[in-house]
């Protein structure tokens, strides 16, 4: 799958951030769009029980997530979390996975 990402105005401008909302993160963008909500759960035995992420690994995301502008921008490397499966073209600046 291919996504092109120089087509047209940006519609999420940068810089994005995040912010606390009860069990998770919440991305948003300098507008104030709200682009991703992303929790997890609070002890082991709920991840374990319902396999879904712990709130630590949801900050995580939630981090990488608000990375994802200056990636695509070439200005700083991907984070270990984002490197695989999909990449950045630098040939086309394609979003490749």
């Amino acid at each position: 799958m291919v996504v092109s990402l120089k087509r047209g105005p940006r519609r999420f401008p940068p810089p994005w951030r995040t912010e606390p909302i009860p069990a998770g993160r919440l991305v948003v963008d300098a507008n104030g769009t709200r682009l991703a909500f992303i929790y997890g759960v609070d002890t082991r035995a709920q991840t374990t029980m319902s396999s879904t992420m712990n709130f630590e690994q949801a900050v995580g995301v939630a981090a990488a997530v608000v990375e994802l502008p200056a990636v695509i921008r070439g200005e700083r490397p991907a984070p270990v979390s984002m490197q695989a499966p999909f990449r950045v073209d630098e040939r086309d600046g394609c979003f490749r996975w």
